[in-house]
């Protein structure tokens, strides 16, 4: 072997060094290249995915505001209701009040107020809708549904005829 090394001579070995070097050298720059070119492919579609998420969370974010503008809305909506519930609740019992002194205090009105209520007008108020919508009784639920209102009789008497005016 040592015959042919001294067969060929020393500036081919050189080339034949400098061309293995070379060959070498763009392989190795080849596969820095597809390294890299790996890494731009996968960073464009981190990016994409990216700007995917950022868009996802863009949409959710405005549901997410718009149910809690809707929220407000109806938790506005709700305590208007329960002041205007509640200011007929006071209208109501003011109205109560001063039918109780008005009975008290007129001998007329308390003889119209003994007079028994029709069935018609009973059932009519059993019928109306309770504070939690299960009808029979008044609006702030204050009267029981058995008990008769002011005047109001039901033991058996004649409830269906009309009341006549005291006096």
């Amino acid at each position: 072997m040592t015959h042919l090394v001294k067969l060929v001579p020393g500036w081919a070995w050189a080339a034949l060094l400098a061309a293995a070097l070379a060959a070498g050298g763009w392989l190795y720059v080849q596969g820095v290249e597809a390294s890299r070119d790996a890494a731009v492919a996968q960073r464009a579609a981190a990016r994409a995915d990216l700007e995917k998420s950022q868009g996802e969370v863009a949409a959710l974010t405005s549901a997410l505001e718009w149910r809690r503008e809707n929220a407000r809305r109806l938790l506005a909506a709700l305590e208007q209701r329960e002041q205007a519930l509640a200011a007929a609740r006071d209208r109501i019992n003011e109205h109560r009040a001063a039918l109780d002194r008005l009975e008290a205090n007129d001998a007329e009105v308390r003889d119209w107020a003994a007079e028994p209520l029709p069935d018609a007008v009973a059932d009519w108020l059993r019928a109306l809708p309770d504070a939690d919508g299960a009808g029979a009784g008044d609006a702030d639920g204050a009267a029981e549904p058995d008990q008769p209102s002011a005047g109001a009789s039901r033991d058996g008497g004649d409830e269906s005829r009309p009341a006549e005016p005291a006096g």
